[in-house]
């Protein structure tokens, strides 16, 4: 490439999306930007637009430059990149439909997390993390480690563990509240001998400091959201969910009405599933699933060119009309699911918490507008930030409520 690249001090990071150009024109780039070079070309033409109407790159003949990183992550360039070779060497291009790397690397750790499942005694290791962390602290027992593998050779009568008493539930996550009085005694602050290691007492600490520090930042919740709020604040130490997370009228209420009456539950990752209480649901008669790795989903994606989190979105409005639908990872999940509600879908009510920098904080806004239009209960957090454990909070704090179990004792 005949290029000249000075080194500047700014390093450029960025978020930004593209317009790619010809070979690949019609394909649209999400990336990012990190480099501290400025480079000027000579001759060719721009790889791409950046959306802010830059040229950027460079491109001549079957050579191509760009700063631009994660240019496979969406498919879009890859498909266009596929059917381009195919031409050169005269082959029809119009079927080709090459996986999203993002939907590519989401299947696979799918599969390597059902492979774990399978080898693994997933009850006898939550046993033990419970024992470590919870009944039976500072013992010093080695946990029987034979028993963790499971004989290959065996059948797995392994079930769903209860993961409402598994120590790494979002919703008993220590948060920074294991001090210690230790002071009092000479025992060195945060010693072993003086930590906090019972899971509700972990808790109630965590809370009774959540409290003392908003009321230092002189901040009052909403006395109908301050639980769901707390919960947020437990799970992530981060207090700028108060000002982000949005509620409309009664969705609390509505919320937990809906769990009372046993609405099932679907979230759009298998990471928020696995950290809804188990146990509380159980007590409410509800349910929860996530339809990510199902085969059928993930076929009915690649066939599509979509995204499973889109297919999960179109399963969820057909089996389960009225359900509690949450999404922490997938912008697409909430773009979906607003095509589904003006096709007459329903749910009793959304849950609106992606993380991330394309597309989140456009869908978020999207989705509480569709919501608000017609009268669907929506808690979402506005702006870039959430996340699967956000969604698990949320649920968890409204499950907690429906079943009289805001005390962690309640929980066992």
């Amino acid at each position: 490439i005949p290029a000249e690249t000075v080194f500047a001090r700014a390093k450029v990071q960025t978020q930004t999306g593209a317009a790619a150009a010809e070979p690949f024109a019609g394909a649209r780039l999400q990336g990012y930007q990190i480099h501290m070079g400025r480079t000027e070309t000579a001759g060719g033409h721009p790889f791409c637009t950046l959306e802010d109407g830059k040229p950027e790159g460079y491109a001549d003949g079957q050579v191509f430059g760009t700063y631009l990183h994660g240019l496979f992550d969406t498919g879009e360039l890859t498909e266009a990149l596929a059917a381009w070779l195919l031409r050169r060497k005269g082959q029809e291009a119009e079927t080709v439909r090459p996986e999203a790397q993002r939907d590519y690397l989401e299947r696979q750790l799918d599969q390597l997390a059902d492979v774990v499942r399978q080898s693994l005694n997933i009850d006898r290791i939550y046993n033990i993390m419970e024992e470590y962390c919870g009944s039976r602290p500072g013992t010093g027992a080695e946990p029987d480690r034979e028993s963790i593998v499971t004989e290959p050779n065996r059948e797995s009568t392994v079930t769903e563990p209860d993961r409402g008493s598994i120590v790494t539930e979002p919703d008993r996550e220590n948060t920074g509240s294991g001090e210690c009085s230790g002071a009092e005694n000479g025992t060195a602050p945060g010693s072993p001998a003086e930590a906090v290691q019972n899971p509700a007492e972990i808790e109630r600490r965590s809370m009774s400091i959540i409290t003392q520090e908003l009321a230092r930042r002189g901040i009052s919740l909403p006395e109908d959201a301050a639980p769901v709020i707390r919960r947020v604040i437990h799970t992530t130490a981060d207090f700028d969910y108060t000002d982000t997370l949005f509620f409309s009228p009664d969705a609390v209420r509505r919320g937990v009405e809906a769990l009372m009456a046993g609405t099932m539950v679907v979230t759009d990752t298998h990471m928020a599933l696995s950290g809804v209480s188990r146990p509380g649901l159980t007590k409410l008669g509800a349910g929860a699933c996530c339809y990510m790795s199902d085969p059928e989903v993930a076929e009915a994606a690649r066939a599509r060119g979509i995204t499973r989190a889109a297919v999960s979105v179109e399963r969820a409005a057909a089996e389960h009309s009225g359900c509690i639908f949450a999404a922490g990872n997938a912008p697409t999940a909430l773009l979906a699911l607003i095509r589904q509600m003006e096709a007459g879908f329903r749910p009793a009510l959304v849950i609106a918490v992606p993380v991330g920098f394309v597309n989140v904080v456009e869908a978020k806004e999207a989705v509480v507008r569709a919501c608000t239009e017609r009268d669907i209960p929506v808690i979402a957090a506005m702006g870039r930030k959430g996340g699967s454990t956000v969604a698990a909070a949320i649920l968890n704090a409204l499950i907690y409520l429906a079943a009289d179990m805001q005390d962690p004792d309640r929980r066992r």
